[in-house]
């Protein structure tokens, strides 16, 4: 008898560390970061033609309908789900990836003359790195400071892209500092969101002081 009681003992304890190696294995993939290379992309996961976020492209005249389907066919956002509808703004979430806000612009009567005029991503982990997006986008962005608020930004004229990270050296901007929010806009929006903001030119990861004490670009 001692031998059944010893065998289905180290019975429970192996089941019991296999159980706990899945979850440990489930929990590494839903926080593995995601790739800038994936979110660049259209929605079959290959490369946009122009820059675009999940196949959508601030600036199109597409309904919102439209680009929710579009973005609910790429491969890493099946799960993503509507949130909220209003003022403009319509916000979708996934658990596993990010929240994403597509954000409308319209002319007349907003129903039958309507664009994305930005999309919005919010990273609800903060797992992603500022320094893989900079090496990713290669141009060197320009930095936006609010003199008011002290948030300081990353521009990508070129994409019409800004990044808001959250530093880990609250005096430092650097690699390892957190992607907060991506928004990838349109022409005009992008010209309105910028006008908030006093524009420096890229000086690499620094110390913020440096920038604030920057010359301004023209």
């Amino acid at each position: 008898m001692k031998w059944m009681w010893r065998l289905l003992f180290y019975t429970l304890i192996l089941t019991a560390i296999f159980v706990a190696s899945i979850a440990v294995v489930r929990e590494s993939a839903i926080a593995i970061p995601t790739p800038p290379i994936q979110i660049f992309t259209d929605s079959d996961g290959s490369a946009c033609p122009q820059i675009c976020i999940y196949g959508v492209q601030p600036g199109q005249k597409i309904t919102v309908q439209l680009a929710a389907a579009t973005l609910l066919k790429h491969p890493q956002l099946r799960d993503i789900q509507k949130l909220a509808d209003s003022n403009g703004i319509v916000q979708y979430g996934s658990k596993t990836v990010l929240d994403i806000d597509i954000r409308l612009g319209w002319a007349g009567n907003p129903r039958t003359v309507t664009w994305i005029s930005a999309l919005y991503l919010k990273f609800p982990r903060h797992d992603d790195l500022l320094g893989r997006y900079v090496e990713y986008l290669a141009t060197p962005p320009l930095i936006g400071l609010d003199n008011i608020s002290r948030n300081m930004i990353l521009v990508f004229p070129d994409q019409r892209l800004i990044i808001q990270a959250l530093a880990v050296d609250g005096y430092r901007l650097g690699p390892d500092d957190k992607v907060y929010t991506l928004t990838l806009y349109d022409v005009t929006s992008f010209e309105d969101v910028l006008a908030n903001y006093t524009l420096k030119a890229w000086r690499g990861f620094t110390s913020i002081e440096r920038y604030y004490a920057a010359p301004p670009v023209h």
